[in-house]
């Protein structure tokens, strides 16, 4: 099992760009994938439903005490994330396709060697090779908090070849963690200038209006600049469709409310810490010939990863 689910998140990454599609056209989650995954290995749908049955019972099993099988589990939304810090009812605490990109994001940089199974079956990576990746995939925590999860990884710490390697799950656990609890923090930061600008405006916000909210804090966004990459706050599209689902997700009338608001701010991805459009760079050649697509595998799987 540790071998198969390692392989359906590498896959999934080597089809990254064709599948994501921005986040705003044919999005392809992590659970469709998973299906898509068993379709093309078996061809045949009866053997498909099979092989998917054996797996996800094996998981069920594998998830009471094993934490890959759990995060697995997580990714596929069958069940719930328990993050370290006070839930919040207000904040979603599953993979929805955000949570699901930042975790491919971690995943593709941890995999990039340095991996080492341990006689006893855990999986480590070394210590120098995640200090790295928290520095850069962690830009939106302070100092203080990557110090913290240092400590937390270094108790977990083994020697091989005098090179030290921390546990490669409970890894993942500590940035889901993190990432979770930025989400809360910014969702917590869009609801106190909403409602503060609620009192000039009265509810009945325009899109002009709704942009200048996020323009409040844009410290918060261009953090993450060093990525391939960007916020949907930085989207005029993004925004409208914000402005829309807001104003009509509810009595469909010309007043906004905080509570349709904020969903929407967590449907389209603004409470995201880590930003996840992707950046069109030169011109679009959708619907023109092109003697070397882009469509490979190979060269899509470098979406997901920040630039050097």
């Amino acid at each position: 099992m540790k071998r198969l689910i390692s392989e359906i998140y590498q896959e999934r990454l080597a089809y990254n760009r064709e599948l994501i599609g921005g986040m705003i056209g044919n999005v392809c989650s992590f659970d469709e994938f998973f299906v898509l995954y068993f379709i093309r290995k078996h061809n045949i749908r009866r053997l498909a439903e099979l092989k998917m049955l054996e797996f996800v019972i094996s998981l069920k099993y594998y998830c009471k005490f094993w934490p890959k099988a759990e995060m697995f589990a997580y990714m596929l939304d069958i069940m719930r994330f328990q993050p370290s810090f006070e839930l919040n009812e207000t904040v979603m605490y599953r993979f929805d396709l955000y949570a699901q990109n930042f975790f491919l994001a971690v995943f593709a940089r941890l995999n990039d060697g340095e991996v080492v199974e341990w006689e006893d079956g855990a999986t480590y990576v070394g210590f120098q090779r995640i200090k790295n990746v928290v520095r850069k995939m962690l830009f939106f925590t302070d100092d203080l908090t990557r110090s913290r999860l240092f400590a937390k990884l270094e108790k977990t710490v083994r020697l091989r070849d005098k090179k030290e390697y921390a546990e490669y799950d409970f890894a993942f656990q500590l940035f889901m963690d993190e990432y979770f609890a930025g989400r809360k923090r910014n969702l917590s930061t869009i609801s106190k200038t909403f409602s503060k600008m609620s009192e000039t405006v009265q509810g009945y916000y325009s899109l002009k209006e709704m942009t200048m909210v996020f323009r409040e804090f844009e410290g918060m966004y261009s953090q993450g600049s060093g990525f391939q990459m960007k916020y949907p706050a930085d989207s005029a599209v993004q925004l409208a469709k914000l402005y829309l689902y807001s104003i009509t997700s509810a009595k469909n009338n010309f007043e906004i409310n905080g509570k349709e608001f904020l969903v929407a701010c967590q449907r389209f991805g603004f409470d995201c810490p880590f930003p996840f459009l992707h950046i069109c760079s030169g011109p679009d050649l959708t619907f023109k010939d092109r003697n070397d697509p882009e469509g490979s595998p190979q060269k899509s799987a470098t979406s997901l990863l920040p630039t050097k």
